[in-house]
């Protein structure tokens, strides 16, 4: 009997042996593989910040500088626009309608949103392809407007806290954003260009920060009073896009 237990024993012990020889690289495979696709997945979300994160921002705000720079100008308290002032050292993001007017002056970036504008005739909305006619108050739908205002900031407009002309009837104002396009003796009054000095990150918030030059035309820097200021944007990236998170001069 201690013999025939002896063998059941050795028995055993040779099953489970040849079950792990079997089975350990699958398992070890699909760890592996686990693994591996966890770290692709993180890398991918930030695809072409790590290696050289001075390019990725530069490259991403290139697109959407002279609208900014428009409203860098606008919000300083020396201009005319007092809707957009904001004092030395704020942000100039937060004031919803600052965003707004920065928001309208990107899609305004292609012509061919001209047409995408309306303006009210008899107290209905009629299709007007000359937006930045001062003469003119346009607006453009709230859905166009909202899904750019989303693409910069990952946020849906506000209606209720933006800039509203007072003599859109409020049935059309819920579905209308207004485009407040003064910009009398703007020509030639813009930000050049912008130098990316230093680019950090803070992991509490998960947010970058980087440190800016900007570079006022000479018709801006005869307003302004200076050639250039230093500036702060702060900004996530989400599924490898810049978003918007503040503007601070």
């Amino acid at each position: 009997m201690k013999r025939f237990g002896l063998v059941i024993v050795i028995i055993g012990i040779l099953a489970v042996s040849i079950f792990i020889g079997y089975h350990l690289p699958t398992l070890i495979t699909n760890s592996t593989t686990s693994s591996d696709q966890q770290i692709v997945e993180q890398v991918g979300d930030v695809s072409g910040i790590q290696d050289n994160p001075e390019k990725w921002l530069e490259e991403n705000l290139q697109p959407i500088f002279k609208p900014l720079g428009w409203l860098v100008i606008v919000s300083d308290t020396s201009s005319g626009l007092s809707d957009y002032h904001v004092e030395k050292g704020m942000d100039i993001l937060e004031k919803p309608y600052g965003r707004q007017l920065f928001v309208m002056e990107d899609i305004l970036q292609d012509t061919k949103n001209f047409g995408l504008f309306t303006t009210l005739v008899d107290d209905q909305m009629e299709t007007y392809e000359s937006p930045t006619d001062e003469m003119v108050m346009v607006y453009l739908p709230y859905e166009v407007f909202n899904k750019r205002y989303q693409s910069l900031f990952n946020e849906t407009f506000k209606v209720e806290s933006s800039m509203v002309n007072e003599n859109i009837p409020d049935e059309l104002a819920e579905n209308y954003v207004y485009y407040d396009n003064r910009r009398a003796g703007a020509n030639g009054v813009c930000v050049d260009s912008f130098e990316i000095k230093q680019i950090d990150y803070d992991m509490n918030h998960k947010i970058y920060e980087a440190s800016l030059t900007l570079n006022y035309s000479e018709r801006a820097a005869q307003r302004l009073g200076r050639s250039s200021d230093c500036a702060l944007l702060k900004y996530q990236v989400i599924e490898n896009q810049l978003i918007l998170k503040g503007l601070f001069i």
